[in-house]
């Protein structure tokens, strides 16, 4: 069962469940970010696409849906890469597991055409080559990005990661990074 993940590494696995979804292609090293509307939780903000995993729904179930609903993009296949703890010991009702995936075969000219509506949470996509990626510039102002984002795009590791924040400071973090076989462990895509 996923939400177990990073368990057996002592973890402790929080309540909450959403997914990050990573539109990437890794034969010319480029990846797709969304800027969050000013008015939204890390708005003016680049990240990956995603949300909530909704009540009964699979994890890479809501990845597809997440992705499609934030941007049009329809990706070939989905990769599972990290397990992501978020503690806040002081608002521990935001404690949170994200997992996180790649999204192999999206169609990147969907991105660069993209225009918001009214219900978007996004204000653009954007392509960006991986070593300009603005992490600086990211959602996460805890700055967890860098530390698991650069192993992730490698293509062979999947990372369990926890992290303890505290007046939007990461005070601890613990990861641990796997081999896998080259982004070969993928979900394809199911037809609703």
């Amino acid at each position: 069962m996923p939400h177990q993940k990073g368990s057996e590494m002592g973890f402790v696995v929080p309540d909450k469940l959403a997914v990050l979804v990573l539109p990437t292609d890794p034969r010319v090293n480029e990846i797709v970010l969304g800027l969050k509307k000013a008015h939204l939780f890390g708005g003016g903000k680049w990240n990956g696409l995603g949300g909530k995993v909704e009540l009964g729904e699979d994890p890479a179930n809501a990845a597809f849906r997440e992705l499609e609903e934030e941007s049009g993009l329809i990706p070939e296949k989905i990769i599972r890469v990290a397990y992501l703890s978020f503690y806040f010991p002081k608002n521990p009702e935001d404690n949170q597991l994200v997992e996180v995936f790649v999204a192999l075969g999206c169609d990147h000219d969907v991105a660069a055409e993209f225009v918001p509506d009214a219900d978007s949470e996004m204000e653009a996509l954007e392509i960006f080559d991986y070593e300009e990626i603005p992490y600086t510039q990211m959602c996460q102002i805890w700055d967890d990005d860098s530390f698991w984002l650069p192993i992730v795009l490698r293509g062979n590791y999947e990372v369990v990661g926890q992290f303890i924040i505290v007046d939007d400071v990461v005070t601890e973090l613990s990861l641990v990074a796997k081999m896998i076989p080259s982004w070969s462990n993928y979900v394809p895509r199911r037809d609703r």
